[in-house]
């Protein structure tokens, strides 16, 4: 999917690119309202019901109907607000993705909860590809716009049903009140946390969109999606393994403080030289994948990348308040995060879209305060631990970083560059990760093996 849209934002230039950012931060704030938690909820419960599942189902397609209803009917209004006529017409086109992702939510929670995450892949890769031959073929036959939304819209569509093609879950339509409601106690504070992650997050484009404009908008995307697809596949993969995989140990906290000790490390040794690889060399990576006129992504994606580093260790630190049944305290600890954030970000608004991305950066950092707090409590392994666990991979991440600087400095052709420090800096980061640490060294090869031998 990312180099789809490397492609196609080519050709279609940050404007039009900005247009669907816009429909898509409200897309993605309607798909969080038709779950309302109750995935996880199913997740966590092991031993569900089909009455359960079916339930689920029927809240998420209802809702998702009623979003969409209610996105049709603001269309002129966000149109109006952001002063784009065109996006009155493309909220009714992409609007559709959330009821296709209402269908698809039991299945994808049915197949983590049986850690079957290969259906889960199949299905998303056959759909980008579906898709991507479709958007492409638009963008290059000179459809503009209406090549992405279709691209969206149409990978959303297959990878639905394509789930319900892989999977043997079906829905028998028995709807019970009292199964809602069990779910909710867990399922309700994880809803609001996701709200706000998602308000929040989205937020901060729309205000990108209507304080600045929606080229800026486009390149603040551009850059947050560089750095979020290392961090993001890492940590999605991490998180689906460890969170089903821990909830069956969660009544052993030895074993819960071991196998959560792993899976930190794992992500760590992962995603930290990666991003730092990403930040030092983005210059280059996003002058050659989408061309001058994307410069400014590059000053942005140095920023976002040490921000979005982090990002596994805070989701595996809050999954294990899951684990635990505390979703409350998950909650508590979103409204925390996100008064932060938006305090930085609104005190720093004012001096332009760098700050904002400068804003995330330290948002993120003190977010490990927060984030680390209940972890210390239930086992032990709070933010100065983690920090010692952390400190010779954060220590070989700037050495790597510092490398592909000095390689940039050089001022060589992108591709030139990017050829030498790469592959440089990851065979020297592997060198020193198993020369140094050699500690670090086993537990990644070792976690590597167990993701491996997890039945699919």
């Amino acid at each position: 999917m990312f180099v789809i849209l490397l492609i196609m934002a080519r050709q279609l230039g940050p404007d039009l690119f900005g247009l669907v950012a816009i429909v898509m931060i409200f897309i993605d704030i309607a798909q969080g309202l038709t779950d309302f938690g109750f995935s996880q909820a199913l997740i966590r419960k092991q031993s569900y019901s089909p009455q359960d599942c079916n339930s689920v189902f029927l809240f998420n397609v209802l809702s998702g109907g009623v979003i969409y209803l209610l996105l049709l009917l603001c269309k002129s209004g966000i149109s109006a607000f952001f002063g784009l006529p065109a996006l009155s017409q493309i909220i009714p086109w992409l609007g559709p993705a959330v009821v296709f992702n209402a269908f698809s939510v039991v299945q994808r929670s049915v197949l983590t909860s049986r850690l079957d995450f290969r259906t889960q892949t199949k299905a998303s890769l056959l759909s980008t590809l579906i898709s991507g031959i479709v958007g492409l073929t638009m963008v290059f036959s000179g459809y503009g716009v209406a090549s992405l939304v279709a691209l969206y819209l149409l990978r959303s569509f297959f990878n639905s049903v394509l789930l319900w093609v892989f999977n043997d879950w079906r829905p028998s339509f028995l709807f019970s009140l009292s199964s809602l409601k069990e779910m909710a106690a867990f399922s309700s504070p994880l809803a609001i946390a996701g709200l706000l992650d998602s308000f929040y997050t989205n937020g901060i484009g729309l205000i990108i969109g209507k304080a600045f404009n929606a080229s800026d908008l486009a390149f603040f995307n551009r850059a947050r999606q560089f750095a979020s697809l290392p961090s993001s596949n890492i940590t999605n993969v991490v998180q689906k393994v460890s969170y089903p995989a821990l909830c069956k140990i969660s009544e052993d906290s030895n074993r819960l403080a071991t196998a959560y000790k792993k899976y930190l490390l794992l992500s760590v040794a992962l995603l930290f030289p990666v991003m730092g690889i990403i930040g030092a060399l983005a210059s280059p990576i996003v002058n050659l994948l989408l061309g001058p006129e994307w410069s400014f992504t590059a000053i942005l994606l140095m920023i976002l990348a040490p921000a979005m580093m982090w990002y596994p260790v805070h989701a595996i630190n809050l999954n294990l308040l899951l684990v635990a049944g505390r979703s409350n305290l998950f909650l508590k600890v979103e409204i925390l995060k996100k008064i932060t954030g938006i305090t930085l970000i609104a005190l720093l608004f004012s001096f332009g879209i760098i700050y904002v991305a400068a804003g995330i950066l330290l948002s993120s950092l003190l977010a490990l305060v927060y984030n680390t707090f209940y972890t210390r409590r239930l086992i032990g392994l709070g933010l100065l631990r983690q920090l010692k666990l952390f400190l010779p991979v954060i220590v070989m991440t700037i050495i790597i970083s510092g490398l592909c600087f000095m390689i940039v400095g050089l001022s060589l052709p992108n591709w030139i560059t990017l050829l030498i420090a790469v592959p440089l800096s990851a065979a020297l980061y592997l060198i020193m990760l198993r020369m140094v640490q050699p500690v670090i060294w086993g537990e990644f090869i070792s976690l590597i093996q167990h993701i491996r031998r997890i039945p699919e």
